[in-house]
């Protein structure tokens, strides 16, 4: 009896410790890492209406061949998406969101962009229906089905991204 016992408390303690390693290991919310701090990657300070800036955006969004719309009735929130081809059957899409908000002493520019890749996945399928006790005959079926599965995402977080974003919105405005 004091075996099994002994057994079962090892086994649990052997059971924390795993799910502790793999906490330890990045295993957690994502969100925990979140602060709120200000991060000047995603915003830029333009001294023109918001309207201009937006429509400034929204120009360089389309001269890199992003899809546009905008998200709002004013055009001061706008969502470009491009796809790219990745390798074998795989590709990913881009999203940038726009957001002008008029400030006191112009507008600001907030940016944000995520990135979602997808695979091509296979599956098969068969089917099969007869009756050997009554007859011989059996009928069969069977296809391959292809699926668009998300395989990630992420929030782009490189500040040469956004550079060179404010940098060509910047050159739109004729602002130096």
């Amino acid at each position: 009896m004091k075996l099994s016992a002994g057994i079962g408390a090892t086994r649990g303690i052997a059971a924390a410790a795993i799910v502790s390693l793999l906490a330890a290991c990045g295993g957690g919310p994502a969100h925990r890492g979140e602060s709120f701090e200000p991060d000047p990657r995603y915003k830029r300070v333009f001294k023109m209406p918001a309207i201009q800036v937006c429509e400034a955006a929204r120009l360089v969004l389309l001269g890199q061949g992003y899809v546009v719309r905008s998200l709002d009735a004013n055009a001061l929130s706008l969502d470009g998406s491009k796809q790219f081809a990745g390798e074998k059957q795989a590709h990913s899409v881009l999203q940038v969101v726009v957001n002008c908000v008029p400030q006191s002493q112009g507008t600001s520019l907030f940016v944000t962009a995520v990135e979602e890749s997808f695979d091509i996945k296979k599956s098969s399928e068969s089917t099969a229906l007869g009756l050997p006790m009554v007859a011989p005959i059996t009928v069969s079926r069977s296809s391959t089905a292809e699926h668009q599965v998300k395989s990630g995402g992420q929030t782009v977080g490189e500040e040469r991204f956004f550079e060179s974003f404010f940098a060509a919105v910047q050159a739109e405005l004729g602002v130096r």
